[in-house]
């Protein structure tokens, strides 16, 4: 239902055993763990694998099971469950589920709780917006902001190279100026299992005005490089007991030109949304009573 976990939310940790039957309480509501092994048995089936069961998806299905039940319990204290298009929106779920039999499913009442759920979350979400409509203004204002920033500016490509001993660090680099590939080169020294598989290589294009304020000494390392070069020293990083030497490395680099806002305009005005419905369910969550099991 959620496109992002609200930051507050993610910082919640659950004391509970998974085996217990009640997880989490939120505003007198328990979340049971069998809705837990449901989900979870369900997301892995549905991944055909690549999703892999343990305890940090558990939490991530109990984080997102407490946005579901929070926002749907908002959602009925706004009567939004009262209006026509939640009526229209489940009567034609019911239908459909009874011209199918999945009525007498095993999991029926579970899946019927959950749909209800995705129903009413998409009715919050629209009442949000509803209530507080993106303006044009307010899309040419986050416009000019981007524009302002990101315009004319550089982005790059960016590869490491991670060792653990200043000498691997200075073999790669020795080896990178006899001007062999950095994939080889990445692949032969780094302990980076991305680099060993052959892609030392972050195929995202970041921005160097992002970098100087998220990692300002990466930025330092890379930001005068051009396409191909890489640092001559290697950086190191980590504590006195358990240090790493990386080789940063330019991929790629090229200069940002925005374009006109209204080739910009859907995908600005639905991250306006966006932004606007998580600070709503971080409302919500704020204000939710929201208790781990013991």
């Amino acid at each position: 239902m959620m496109k992002k976990l609200p930051l507050m939310l993610a910082a919640l940790t659950f004391s509970g055993s998974l085996m217990a039957q009640t997880l989490v309480t939120v505003n007198g509501t328990k979340l049971d763990s069998s809705e837990i092994d449901r989900r979870a048995q369900l997301s892995i089936q549905q991944s055909q694998g690549e999703i892999q069961d343990g305890p940090s998806f558990r939490r991530y299905l109990i984080q997102q099971y407490v946005v579901e039940t929070a926002i749907a319990q908002e959602a009925k204290r706004l009567k939004l469950d009262k209006t026509d298009d939640y009526k229209n929106t489940i009567n034609d779920a019911k239908k459909e589920i009874k011209s199918k039999g999945l009525e007498k499913t095993p999991d029926y009442q579970a899946n019927w709780t959950a749909l209800e759920n995705q129903v009413l979350g998409n009715l919050f979400e629209l009442d949000v917006l509803n209530k507080n409509p993106i303006t044009a203004e307010q899309v040419q204002a986050r416009y000019n902001e981007i524009k302002n920033r990101y315009n004319n500016t550089d982005e790059v490509q960016i590869g490491q190279i991670i060792t653990q001993t200043q000498d691997k660090a200075q073999a790669a680099i020795k080896a990178l100026s006899a001007k062999k590939g950095f994939d080889s080169v990445a692949k032969t020294y780094s302990i980076d299992p991305a680099a060993q598989a052959g892609q030392a290589v972050n195929p995202e294009w970041i921005p160097l005005v992002d970098l100087q304020v998220t990692h300002p000494k990466i930025y330092q390392e890379v930001h005068s490089l051009k396409k191909g070069q890489f640092n001559k020293k290697p950086v190191v990083s980590g504590s006195d007991n358990q240090q790493i030497f990386v080789v940063y490395y330019i991929n790629n680099r090229h200069t940002i030109q925005i374009p006109a806002l209204e080739n910009m305009q859907q995908d600005i005005g639905r991250s306006l949304a966006d932004e606007r419905i998580n600070q709503a369910i971080n409302e919500v969550l704020q204000k939710a009573d929201i208790v781990p099991a013991k």
